[in-house]
């Protein structure tokens, strides 16, 4: 067994998308790479690897510098298969949208660790999500907008030009400086109604377009791409915890739908005792999980948004404001109304210093 990574990590030539978007509008991007980026050089190998959460506060960095609140949204809408590397590529070559989702799923990690894709059919639509697992990486909206609006230009690569989402879900707020620039952005780009604070990003999409007829692509190279992703997969640590994966399925569920140890087991091909005893054997539980990523989603939602205490607690999973109230207080010691006041005093302190 290999060890697991304890840093994630994302290919340079990603780091190096942003930073030729920024060479191209003027930016001094050597300061901020000193600021947010060790030891990237312009010219370095693609494969080279950066620290994620350096990549991601660079990302929001570059977006100040630029004075573009959409910056990661639009390079997105630009970004062409191949910039990824031989995972676009694959993607593309796909036969169907559920051929390249699952391409896109497996081979992931050979790219950028750390995080996780999702593909969910629900009746007649579908949910593809994009998730990065550690909430301290935070802010991470310029990555968000990003990975979805990038996913788009995949897939009308595959559907055609016109193709749109039913709905696009960010997990995080619509900032209130900007607001009306950002969100007009996002608009033109995903042609589709855009939300915030929700419990995932997510393209919400009609599941018919899964298995629709594509537009003819080169796939004889794919094959070999694979073989090559395979092999840099099978020399990655695995991937992740189990607590880490279950992490991931709580997210995607809570504030949906009823989710327990037995349901999270069936999807990750497990029994009940099994996924029990690995847990254990990682000094933690369901129930633990559980209350953990309530508490953390709860909290970051509380700081980084105005979401009322009611939406929140559906958020994440509970029935009524007063459960969640009452869970909160053994989280945190206050309410979480009294919770949001501090921050609000804070933020109103740091408005008045010089």
């Amino acid at each position: 067994m290999h060890k697991a990574q304890s840093t994630p990590i994302i290919r340079a030539n990603i780091l190096a998308t942003v930073v030729n978007e920024l060479v191209q509008r003027g930016i001094d991007v050597d300061s901020l790479l000193r600021d947010h980026v060790e030891r990237f050089r312009r010219t370095q190998d693609p494969y080279q690897e950066v620290p994620l959460h350096q990549y991601i506060a660079f990302f929001e960095a570059a977006a100040e510098a630029a004075n573009e609140p959409a910056l990661g949204a639009w390079m997105g809408a630009r970004f062409l298969p191949e910039k990824l590397g031989p995972v676009g590529v694959v993607f593309v070559a796909a036969s169907s949208l559920r051929i390249a989702f699952n391409r896109l799923g497996s081979f992931l990690l050979a790219w950028q660790t750390g995080t996780r894709l999702g593909l969910e059919v629900d009746g007649d639509l579908a949910n593809w999500t994009y998730q990065i697992d550690d909430r301290a990486i935070f802010p991470r909206r310029q990555d968000a907008e990003f990975s979805l609006s990038a996913t788009c230009s995949f897939i009308r690569v595959l559907l055609g030009a016109q193709w749109a989402p039913v709905e696009v879900h960010f997990e995080h707020q619509l900032p209130r400086r900007n607001s009306k620039k950002i969100l007009a952005a996002l608009r033109t780009i995903f042609r589709a109604p855009v939300l915030f604070d929700q419990c995932l990003n997510r393209l919400v999409i009609e599941a018919r377009d899964l298995d629709r007829q594509v537009l003819p692509a080169q796939r004889a190279i794919a094959p070999y791409l694979e073989q090559h992703l395979r092999d840099l997969v099978a020399n990655r640590s695995i991937e992740g915890t189990f607590a880490s994966r279950v992490t991931h399925l709580i997210a995607k569920r809570l504030g949906n739908s009823s989710f327990d140890i037995s349901d999270a087991a069936r999807e990750l091909g497990l029994s009940r005792r099994t996924l029990q005893r690995k847990l254990a054997s990682e000094s933690t539980s369901f129930r633990e999980i559980v209350r953990i990523h309530r508490a953390q989603m709860a909290e970051a939602m509380l700081t980084t948004g105005a979401a009322p205490v009611t939406a929140i607690a559906h958020h994440v999973g509970y029935g009524d404001a007063t459960a969640f109230s009452r869970a909160f207080k053994s989280w945190h010691k206050s309410s979480p109304r009294a919770f949001r006041s501090v921050r609000d005093a804070n933020r109103n302190v740091r408005r008045l210093m010089p």
